[in-house]
């Protein structure tokens, strides 16, 4: 009985951070429906070990010279930039060059953070997103990013 509980206790948590995501475009980024790119660099951190910046999860996948990995991450952003309480968007020409989304959240802030570095002179040939929940505020996450 006592394996049944803690097996049941590891299951529901682990669904409450596969729910986060959820109605969000970037969700099959992270949720393993697609398969991983080339050249992708996934991190997935919850707990502990981000109290120190006031999150909860923090989800990032970085792809280097995969401009078709781009295209579906800049989709995935715009649509979801639809949804978000506030946001700051920058364009090189008519792509998405970089976005900070605030979304609305039930228990945490929710956050998507994307950038395509290959669009600008000079960048490196790679894409980032990354999603993040906690009681953090934009200014601080911002803040965060630039170190």
């Amino acid at each position: 009985m006592k394996r049944f509980i803690i097996i049941l206790i590891l299951l529901l948590s682990g669904m409450n951070e596969m729910l986060a995501q959820k109605g969000l475009a970037v969700n099959e980024q992270f949720d393993g429906s697609k398969p991983y790119y080339e050249n992708a660099t996934r991190v997935w951190v919850e707990g502990k070990d981000l109290a120190a910046y006031h999150l909860t999860l923090y989800k990032s996948i970085t792809v280097k010279g995969n401009a078709e990995a781009a295209k579906d991450m800049e989709r995935a952003v715009t649509t979801d930039s639809k949804l978000a309480l506030s946001k700051e968007i920058g364009h090189v020409g008519s792509r998405l060059y970089y976005a900070f989304l605030s979304l609305p959240g039930k228990q945490h802030n929710r956050y998507i953070f994307f950038r395509n570095a290959s669009l600008r002179a000079g960048g490196a040939d790679e894409v980032t997103l990354v999603y993040m929940e906690g009681n953090v505020s934009m200014e601080q996450l911002k803040q965060m990013f630039k170190k």
